[in-house]
Formats: C-alpha cells, structure tokens, sequence
C-alpha cells in the first residue's frame, strides 16, 4: 500500500463502518468474506476489493458514499502540476501527527526523510539513533504509511535494501481557536499511487 492509503486506512473503515446501516453493513462484510476472505478493514487495504463489493451493494450510490466518507478524512486543495495539498481532518491523523513531532527522536527522522530518501542504516547514522530505539520508530512511521519507499539498493551479497522518504514534501501545522490544522503537500506520484484516491476520485 501507498504511505496516503496506510495512513487514512483506519480512519476511512471508521467512517465506512459508521456511514452503513447495519443491514448493509453485515451484507458487504458476508460478500468480502466470501470473494475474498477479508474485513472490511483488511478490504481497505485493497481498497479495489472493497470497492468492487460496495458498487455490487450500493449500485450507483458507492461512489458518493466513498467520497462523502473520504471527505471527513481529508480535502484536496491547491492542487498544482507536481504537487497536491492535502488538508488532514480526521482528528486521530492529526494526534499521529502531533505526536511524531512532539517526540524528539521521531521528528529527527521526520526532518531527515523530507530532504532526501535514506537508508535506514543511515537514518540511524545521521539522526544518532541506538538500533532498538531507532528500528521501533522507523518500522512504525513505515507500518503507519508516514515513510515510503523511494528507491533502492544493492548489497554485496544481492539483497535489496530500500531507502525511504517521508511521504509528503512539506507538513503545515496551525492552530486556530483550540484545533490544530495540518497541511502536506504530496508529489503528483504519491498522489497517483494511492489506490484508495484514484479510485475514489476516478
């Protein structure tokens, strides 16, 4: 999965889960399960599954339902040649956010990813991380859809390794009254490899 899709998946089976009556709801969890064997949360994760069930369910109405939902997540806005602004307004999102930032070792890695895609050895190197401190941190800002792969290399022994990026190019943060705003701005190629935006916005 891309960065933007492991980073809204929980957040838009929520707003899935809370969007559906529960009659529809218990018929597209049968039909997962029985095309192919997932949750709907699992179904997110490939979200072209899930898309496929939902149109079958909710005919012509499943893709307004996709967007309304994705829209309580994140709204697109000055979308440019190269880049687009995502605003980020599910509030779990924004505490991710907020948190990664608040802890110090987190934002080194943060700052470092946003200038150029590294080696995790050379994360660590560069932001003086300890290997257990700095793996556990690393993995999860990956498992969390924050870091992304941006190419890769190879040892002298043939395994590949991968260097990774933050997923956004630049991070906005505001407050207004007692909210916090963010903003990333995306590379039209993240913007193209999730397959929950293309698929929805199609």
């Amino acid at each position: 999965m891309a960065g933007v899709d492991l980073l809204i998946a929980k957040a838009l089976s929520s707003k899935i889960k809370k969007n559906l009556d529960s009659k529809t709801e218990e018929k597209i969890k049968l039909r997962l399960f029985k095309k192919f064997g997932l949750s709907i949360k699992q179904s997110i994760e490939d979200f072209e599954k899930f898309d496929k069930v939902l149109e079958e369910v909710l005919k012509s109405d499943s893709r307004k339902f996709e967007q309304d939902c994705l829209s309580e997540i994140i709204e697109f806005n000055n979308s440019k040649k190269d880049s687009s602004e995502l605003l980020i307004k599910d509030k779990a999102i924004v505490e991710q956010f907020l948190e990664i930032l608040g802890d110090k070792e987190s934002r080194k890695i943060v700052e470092q990813t946003l200038k150029s895609p590294l080696l995790i050895s050379e994360i660590l190197d560069i932001c003086k991380l300890s290997q257990t401190s700095g793996y556990r941190k690393i993995n999860s800002l990956i498992r969390n859809g924050f870091l992304i792969k941006s190419g890769h290399e190879l040892t002298s022994k043939k395994r590949v390794i991968y260097r990774y990026s933050m997923f956004c190019k630049k991070i906005k943060i505001e407050l207004e009254k007692e909210n916090h705003i963010i903003k990333v701005k995306i590379s039209k190629d993240v913007f193209r490899d999730s397959s929950v935006i293309q698929t929805i916005i199609d």
